[in-house]
């Protein structure tokens, strides 16, 4: 389970998630895990905490949170 965010309504939640792969217009392809918010049922994305305001960050690439991207080195 992973942490996200709805950008919509601000909700933060867990979930399992899943993979979205696209083509960036700056970075080329790339991914990012996306989850279903349970309140509004928009798409959310994975919500890493910045380091220094608890739990360490997940190290997300300069473009975003992303697993893979080959652009910037993700």
């Amino acid at each position: 389970m992973k942490d996200y965010k709805c950008y919509d309504c601000g909700h933060l939640f867990k979930a399992k998630g899943s993979k979205k792969e696209y083509i960036d217009p700056i970075y080329g392809p790339c991914s990012k895990w996306i989850a279903p918010c349970p309140k509004c049922k928009e798409e959310a994305g994975e919500y890493a905490v910045k380091p220094g305001k608890g739990k360490p960050s997940s190290g997300g690439a300069p473009c975003g949170n992303y697993d893979s991207c080959r652009g910037c080195g993700g």
